[in-house]
């Protein structure tokens, strides 16, 4: 679904995701003559205008069913419960009507373009291509929207609407000069649409041109911005939109090459082998055990761990040569954080199926939560070696590198995981990618993660001031600033993004435009210390040194305000890390007393307190342990195991009235969260 950055930039250009940008120019001018048109044009000038409407797109649009079945589809994959057999026959089948139904959709308009297109005047000729353009891009298909974009170029050669949505087709199908070409030809006939300025500077930039994309930068951060946000920007063409912030999903091996097909826009050959993959996958399949599995993932959903223990123990004894049995009782055992019985039922499963990987991922869970991560490592390897395709393996043994410290193996493994490219994520692999290459000041390798990650969720202004971050420390600034603005574009309201403007504008000596981006900053946060410093050297280098040494003078209080803040945390930290050395130590006096010191400096700490608590319950100390764990529940009210630690304390205490009620409100508190979860799924 994703090309890799190797090949060339993803163009983002202005929304014309299922139509709406172009609905929404060509609205005015034409949907006043569907009346006086034959009813097949009317026909695909309502799909048009139409899909501009963001309730339609939500409530009708047979693409939003889809991606609802494919959802659904995807989550049950994961089987983390058991009982997910039925929910994948079931969103195969909605996934089959979903396609039947966009397919008829998109047939309606090929039947209305057929039926009046021949006779039509060139201009609305022109817009019926277009809109049909649109609906194939939408759809996938994306040779038959280049042979209708053409089409309406030819017809209507003014339409730089049509330009910039062939060029996101170009790009897709990984054709970079041609898209540059159209967009060229774009920015020719619009050359103040400012988005067009970035986009064509930002392609161009990406192969080496850097004195046109210069140009094209001065346009874009130059030309009038309104102060409304603009969180819909840009627009990349993917069938299946990226999200910011999520965890990478990769499909099960068994079904990998169903999601290649997906991705390839084959929807009917991924259904096929979709249900190819799922008669032969351990959740779809039954046996004697399947009612007591049915029982137990009823209880799992409902948060009864216990009751969800003693049905997959009767599966067992029911069908102890069975694998899946043994992996639902270490999820239980996990959700319980019982990790050692959950890796040791984990192993259990894959010894009865190595071929199981779903078991081995589900252990390396299970080993990351016991903090084994040497181990994780190990098996991880050894889970690829058996499954070279496991994207998901390839991704938890970058992040367990990650975690213990080799950072060059934590990279090699998540670009490894990219080239898999999961359904959805790939953008959290990159910006993870960029910030471990950032960190080793490898700063080509983090521009080059970061962009593809603006590639892929182009209208996430954070990933835009991440890369412009990374430009400022190669001294590349019109590309920095180019980013910052595509940030501000998207989100005027954050203050950092003007004070990492105005920072370039003082380092190219441009000290009036410094100081008006610092108090664009001060607007909307007056307690910026790095804005007021920003504004204070501005106007001392614009000679205006009053008002310059008070803006110093307010940087300086907020600064030792800061510092003295910071130097209070890291005395805290410290108090905390030297207390968890101490306690891993079995040497509780000098645990509590180190805890206490940071109590002294953050006296209503909850996290303090409880571990101030438990450090005393190690101690034998129980009645002190009551009162700190007592007092971490005003912060902590909701965390079970606070709870259960306190009832702990109460049941060495011998008061047993108060332990049951402390353990009831851990279940209690542990099983909301897991019906919740369960609910979700």
């Amino acid at each position: 679904m994703h090309e890799q950055s190797k090949r060339g930039p993803k163009l983002l250009i202005r929304p014309i995701n299922a139509g709406r940008e172009i609905a929404g120019k060509m609205a005015a001018d034409t949907i006043e003559r569907v009346l006086t048109v034959q009813p097949a044009v009317r026909y695909l000038l309502w799909i048009l205008a139409a899909l501009s409407t963001p309730a339609f797109a939500q409530a009708t649009s047979p693409k939003a069913e889809f991606l609802d079945a494919l959802g659904r589809f995807s989550l049950a994959l994961q089987g983390s419960y058991g009982d997910e057999g039925g929910g994948i026959r079931a969103a195969l089948d909605a996934l089959d009507r979903a396609r039947a139904s966009w397919d008829q959709m998109v047939g309606r308009s090929e039947t209305a373009m057929r039926a009046e297109v021949a006779g039509a005047a060139p201009p609305l000729a022109a817009r019926m291509h277009l809109a049909l353009g649109a609906v194939y891009v939408d759809r996938g298909r994306l040779a038959d929207a280049q042979r209708e974009l053409t089409a309406a170029t030819m017809l209507d050669p003014s339409r730089a609407d049509a330009l910039t949505l062939q060029a996101i087709v170009h790009q897709r199908l990984n054709e970079g000069p041609a898209a540059i070409a159209a967009l060229r030809r774009a920015h020719a006939i619009d050359p103040g649409n400012r988005t067009l300025s970035y986009t064509l500077g930002r392609a161009i930039g990406r192969g080496g041109a850097t004195n046109e994309a210069v140009s094209l930068f001065r346009q874009f951060r130059e030309a009038p911005l309104t102060a409304a946000a603009n969180p819909a920007a840009f627009f990349n063409g993917d069938v299946i939109e990226e999200k910011p912030g999520i965890e990478p999903f990769f499909p099960p091996v068994l079904y990998a090459q169903g999601f290649v097909k997906l991705q390839s826009g084959d929807f009917a050959a991924a259904a096929a082998a979709f249900r190819s993959a799922s008669a032969l996958d351990p959740l779809t399949k039954t046996g004697i055990e399947s009612g007591a599995i049915a029982q137990a993932a009823r209880a799992f959903r409902k948060g009864d761990l216990s009751e969800a223990r003693q049905r997959l123990n009767t599966a067992i004894e029911l069908a102890p040569d069975r694998a899946e049995p043994h992996r639902l009782l270490g999820l239980v055992h996990l959700a319980a954080r019982r990790d050692d019985d959950a890796a040791d039922a984990m192993r259990a499963a894959i010894r009865l199926d190595p071929r199981d990987e779903r078991a081995r991922l589900d252990l390396a869970d299970a080993l990351i939560a016991a903090g084994r991560l040497d181990e994780t490592a190990r098996h991880l390897t050894e889970t690829l070696a058996a499954f070279p395709a496991s994207g998901r393996a390839r991704y938890l043994l970058g992040l367990v590198n990650q975690r213990q410290g080799r950072y060059p193996q934590a990279r090699q493994e998540l670009t490894r995981a990219a080239t898999m490219k999961p359904l959805l994520g790939m953008n959290s692999i990159f910006q993870t990618i960029g910030a471990l290459a950032r960190s080793q000041q490898e700063y080509d390798a983090a521009i080059e993660a970061f962009s593809s990650r603006v590639d892929l969720v182009p209208n996430d202004p954070q990933a835009h001031r991440e890369l412009g971050d990374v430009y400022v420390r190669q001294g590349r600034h019109e590309e920095a600033l180019a980013e910052f603005m595509a940030s501000v574009m998207l989100d005027p309201s954050r203050p950092d993004t003007y004070t990492s403007i105005g920072q370039v504008h003082l380092r190219e000596s441009r000290f009036d435009a410094a100081a008006d981006a610092a108090r664009q900053a001060l607007t909307r946060d007056a307690m910026s210390k790095e804005a007021h410093y920003l504004l204070a050297t501005s106007l001392l280098r614009l000679g205006r040194e009053d008002e310059g040494r008070r803006e110093l003078e307010v940087y300086q209080r907020l600064q030792a305000e800061a510092t003295a803040a910071r130097t209070r945390q890291l005395e805290i930290e410290g108090y905390r890390r030297d207390a968890a050395i101490s306690a891993a130590n079995k040497d509780y006096e000098k645990a509590a007393a180190l805890l206490r010191q940071a109590l002294e400096r953050e006296p209503s700490s909850g996290p303090t307190h409880r571990d101030l608590g438990l450090t005393l319950l190690n101690a034998g100390r129980a009645a002190e342990a009551v009162e700190q764990l007592t007092a971490a529940l005003s912060s902590l009210a909701d965390d079970p195991d606070l709870h259960a630690s306190l009832a702990h304390a109460y049941e060495v205490l011998g008061r047993g009235a108060d332990s049951a009620r402390e353990q009831a409100i851990a279940n209690r508190l542990m099983q909301e969260a897991l019906r919740r979860n369960g609910a979700q799924r």
